[in-house]
Order: C-alpha cells, then structure tokens, then sequence
C-alpha cells in the first residue's frame, strides 16, 4: 500500500464493506523483484526492510493474509502472483509477455514476485 498507516486504512475499509461483502485487494511484494531493484538504499531502510516507512509498506504474503485477517476478512480463493519480470523494459511493452508473464508468477514462489491479488470476503 502506498498510504502511511495501512491498518488505519483497512479498518475504514472493514466498516464500509458489509458482512459477506467481497473485497479485492492487490499490494506490492516487499521483497519482491521489483521493490528491492527500484529501490535505492535509503528507500530500501524506510521502505520496512529494516524500519518504517513514512509513505510506504508492502507486505510479505504471509503477512498480507494475516493483516487483512485481523480486519475481518477471509480469502476466498487463494492468494494471485501478480507477475515477474514485465516491469522490466522492453518486456513492459509487450502484451502478450506481460500475460506469460502473470502466468508464470502464479508458478513461482511468493518471494519471486511482485505482487500479490486478494479475493476476500467480509466475515
């Protein structure tokens, strides 16, 4: 999320969302390809990997489900891999890569990927 408190966010979001309403969330992977190869050190300190952040926090995807758990959500279907590589150009400039591309991540392991998609509803 690029917001300062995320779990400020989300309880204004869990009140909004009504009992067995859905929610679709997508985040970026923290430690994902592209947060550590577009960050520079200092971004990389403030970006959570060693500290807080003023204006950043991406999750792990462990992490990601259990925040959002502690918000009154369950996941509906298992948690989507955003892509791999397709940030990078010229891949970005290809439609047909990028969608290999997502295909692939779904294969890959969390730590390997840039981002996550949730499906979740409100319990």
């Amino acid at each position: 999320m690029y917001i300062h408190n995320p779990n400020v966010a989300l309880q204004s979001i869990s009140k909004l969302v009504k009992k067995n309403g859905l929610f679709l969330f997508s985040s970026v992977n923290r430690f994902g390809p592209y947060s550590l190869l577009n960050a520079s050190p200092p971004r990389l300190l403030l970006s959570g990997l060693f500290g807080k952040s003023s204006s950043f926090h991406g999750f792990g995807s462990t992490q990601l489900v259990q925040t959002m758990e502690q918000q009154g959500f369950r996941l509906t279907s298992p948690v989507v891999h955003s892509d791999f590589v397709s940030f990078v150009y010229p891949f970005n400039r290809s439609k047909k890569i990028c969608v290999y591309d997502c295909m692939l991540a779904d294969k890959l392991p969390a730590w390997l990927v840039n981002g996550f998609f949730l499906s979740l509803k409100k319990v």
